[in-house]
């Protein structure tokens, strides 16, 4: 695909005689500031400096100039592009550029013409003088009815680009071949092949209409008149840029959020889709047509499908910023785009090359997050904030805690969080998975899931399904984990929370991925399109191209948090030490319970009561809790390494608060019942618990020993001490 070019053979012309007698012919540009060894044409400062130390001239335009001709801008002249060479207002020739020259004499009549490419002629005037731009029809110049832009007459500078599309500046080329005074040196008809090229169009609008597209795979124009592309000029597979803005309403905060190839869809719809349509009824977008497919640089997974005036204003927030967040700006997308009539669908492109182009850069942009999300390793700074949230701990402990998950994480460690049940260690983990999306960029979410003892490498690797599309083939579907790392084909980064991991075969469920941990590749006994699936470590991820259906990446950063009773403690020997030695084990412990009646004591137990009662935001009653705090204080001391944590104390607590109205005597009993009984299930000395239980005051002795009897196999009877 070829760029088209508008350049000046110098001023009134001087230049062409020289240009078209050289063997081969050349254009040439000047202001020489070195060679392309020499300087970075990439570095727009650079040049500028270099320009501005050289010659009295604006910097700014000369250097963009010089960029356009040598190289350096997104949109720039290469070999095989066409340029329209212009003469003392005339056109001189229509010509195809070669490679950039560069010739350090220069010309003989401009020795600072030192950049120069070679040319072959497509057609050439054949008098003195050229072509004179008021001799062509007047479609070709500045009173062309929308071609303002593309008009012959509007060179203001030495080069610039000649905004047509391939079907105008075919006309153009036709116009001049048909004239007596012009030679044709190349066939017209035989430059561009007879394939058809897609179009690239931009749609405007706000991030929610995008949603909208996003959704229901549709975009919807207004019927107006005053637009060069038209609803009626989609034609299947033209591409369609998405560009919407973020939080601000200066061109900066605009850009590229990704785009849509057109299908074969057109239609004229009665119902309002768009939101902006609900609210203005003169807004109505009656002729839609759809895409066949979407691509998004941010996260189109969030979006709901229901329509966008139904969802609450935080859904719509939630939605906007996930298909934003990865946004191309518009100055790092091209410095040459004229993006016009907001909320419509226009004609976009210079050129089918600037368009593809455009495309081959938002796909760059999106492997540069991919390898961003691959290769960073970021610092790990937690706060207490961020792991303990509305969790209590003692401040010692707290700090503790917090320095333990850090430093774990920051070490490049997988975290498996231990302790007794009701500590916290499940709101722990999930905190942090939270905490880590909300601070870095490259963690794009957090996933937790229950562990069970079926789990196998088919729940967390994966493994053959048969076809979605009902063709009774098989079909490689990825497990729990993999898809933390890919999902619809988008590079993903996703903490994985995995509750009660112990309770899995952990080496029958996750043996397969023990290589990958270890920094090396592992090929699975699976196929994906007809190619074995690959999981790499982001040691072995480039980024240089598109990563394969078939390959997946653990992503440098990628976690994995996990949580495991310490009733089953006896499970860690149940691990295999290639997957111990991986992991960070952090104890999540129950706070010690002043023991004994005395007024310290009990004090002291009134005061750790009262502080997690105000954390979990309930009403204090002392009766109530003290209550509470003694059931739990005979729960942890009556056997060795048998507790259990304050979140079942505040189940107990809000459960006697709830029924106190009747018996706390009742309320409290059927409390323990219902929440520590179940934690003593087939623990061999849940009897003296028990019993120990029954002396609490404030119990019911019969109603526990009916329950404990029936749930536990555990009998009290009058004539045995308790």
């Amino acid at each position: 695909m070829a760029n088209y070019w508008l350049l000046r053979a110098g001023e009134r012309g001087r230049l062409w005689a020289e240009w078209a007698e050289r063997s081969p012919a050349v254009v040439t540009i000047g202001w020489d500031i070195g060679g392309p060894s020499e300087v970075d044409f990439s570095d727009k400062s650079a040049v500028k400096r270099r320009v501005s130390r050289a010659y009295e001239s604006d910097e700014g335009a000369t250097a963009g100039q010089l960029r356009y001709f040598v190289g350096g801008r997104t949109t720039h002249m290469s070999a095989g592009d066409f340029v329209v060479i212009l003469g003392d207002a005339s056109v001189e020739a229509i010509a195809q550029v070669g490679e950039l020259e560069y010739n350090s004499s220069g010309l003989s009549s401009a020795s600072s013409h030192t950049y120069q490419r070679p040319i072959e002629f497509v057609v050439k005037s054949a008098s003195a003088g050229g072509v004179a731009l008021r001799s062509l029809p007047k479609r070709f110049g500045r009173d062309a009815d929308g071609h303002g832009e593309a008009s012959l007459y509007d060179l203001t500078q030495t080069i610039q680009e000649y905004h047509v599309t391939r079907d105008e500046f075919t006309a153009l080329l036709d116009c001049l071949s048909g004239r007596d005074d012009v030679i044709v040196a190349r066939d017209p008809d035989e430059l561009f092949g007879s394939s058809s090229e897609r179009e690239f169009y931009v749609a405007l609008s706000e991030p929610v209409n995008f949603l909208t597209a996003y959704r229901r795979n549709v975009w919807g124009v207004r019927n107006t008149d005053n637009l060069r592309g038209t609803w009626a000029d989609l034609e299947e597979d033209d591409i369609i840029f998405f560009r919407s803005h973020g939080k601000g309403e200066e061109d900066k905060d605009w850009g590229l959020i990704g785009y849509g190839v057109v299908g074969d869809y057109k239609a004229t719809k009665s119902e309002y889709w768009w939101r902006d349509e609900h609210s203005n009824e003169e807004v109505v977008y009656e002729h839609v047509f759809g895409f066949k497919e979407t691509f998004c640089l941010g996260d189109q997974q969030v979006i709901q499908n229901r329509p966008e005036h139904r969802k609450s204003a935080e859904q719509l927030t939630i939605e906007c910023e996930a298909i934003l967040q990865n946004m191309l700006p518009v100055e790092a997308a091209a410095d040459h785009l004229d993006w016009v009539s907001f909320n419509d669908i226009n004609m976009w492109g210079p050129s089918q090359s600037n368009g593809q182009k455009l495309l081959e850069k938002l796909h760059a942009h999106d492997r540069e997050r991919e390898r961003t999300l691959v290769e960073s390793s970021p610092t790990i700074d937690l706060s207490q904030e961020d792991v303990l949230a509305d969790l209590h701990f003692p401040d010692e402990l707290a700090r503790s805690i917090v320095e333990d998950v850090t430093a774990a994480l920051d070490a490049g460690k997988h975290v498996i969080f231990t302790g007794p049940p009701g500590t916290g260690k499940t709101e722990i983990a999930q905190n942090v998975g939270q905490a880590l999306v909300d601070t870095h960029d490259e963690v794009t979410g957090s996933k937790i899931s229950t562990a069970t003892a079926d789990w196998s490498t088919f729940d967390t690797v994966g493994g053959h399904m048969p076809s979605s599309t009902g063709s009774g083939e098989l079909e490689f579907r990825p497990g729990l984990v993999l898809r933390r790392f890919k999902r619809n084909d988008e590079q993903r980064n996703e903490v994985l929370v995995i509750d009660e991991i112990n309770r899995a075969d952990i080496d029958k469920a996750f043996g397969q991925l023990f290589t990958v941990f270890s920094g090396q590749e592992v090929q699975l006994p699976f196929e994906q399109d007809d190619r074995e699936v690959r999981v790499l470590p982001a040691e072995q991820y480039t980024g240089a191209r598109e990563l394969a259906s078939n390959e997946y990446v653990m992503p440098r950063s990628w976690r994995l948090l996990a949580t495991m009773n310490t009733y089953d403690k006896t499970s860690l020997y149940e691990m295999s030490y290639a997957f111990m030695r991986r992991f960070a084990f952090i104890r999540i412990p129950v706070p010690a319970l002043p023991e004994g009646e005395s007024g310290d004591a009990i004090d002291e137990l009134e005061r750790l009561m009262h502080a997690y009662v105000g954390t979990w935001g309930l009403e204090w009653d002392r009766r109530e809790a003290m209550a509470v705090a003694r059931v739990w204080r005979t729960t942890n001391t009556t056997i060795d390494d048998r507790s259990i944590g304050p979140a079942i104390v505040k189940d107990l607590y809000q459960h006697v608060s709830r029924h106190a109205n009747g018996s706390l005597s009742t309320a409290l009993t059927q409390a323990v019942i219902s929440y520590v009984f179940p934690q003593l299930e087939g623990v061999p000395k849940r009897e003296q618990i028990v019993r120990q239980l029954a002396s609490v005051g404030e119990i019911d002795e019969d109603l526990l020993g009916t329950a404990a009897r029936d749930m536990l196999q555990v009998t009290l009877t009058e004539s045995e001490p308790v």
